[in-house]
């Protein structure tokens, strides 16, 4: 039982770091992320072969300001 137990949490590890790799917008397969081989550094949203200099994390900074100023600072006025 413990055996299995110790496999079930080495495969979800490997499952769980490629997962989190992938959502980061990096290229990571299962036998990288046990194998280290996942990419590094910061991923881009340019077509292969393009570089326009716009990474993830750009890119998300700019969206969340861009949500952030639609959004009312005034109080909405309640009837009591």
């Amino acid at each position: 039982m413990v055996v299995i137990g110790l496999w079930l949490s080495l495969v979800g590890y490997g499952v769980l770091y490629a997962g989190v790799q992938k959502l980061g917008g990096r290229t990571c397969t299962f036998g990288d992320a046990f194998a280290g081989r996942c990419g590094s550094g910061a991923a881009t949203q340019s077509a292969p072969g393009t570089s326009s200099g716009v990474t993830l994390l750009s890119s998300l900074q700019a969206q969340r300001a861009q949500q952030g100023a639609s959004v009312p600072s005034t109080p909405i006025p309640v009837a009591a």
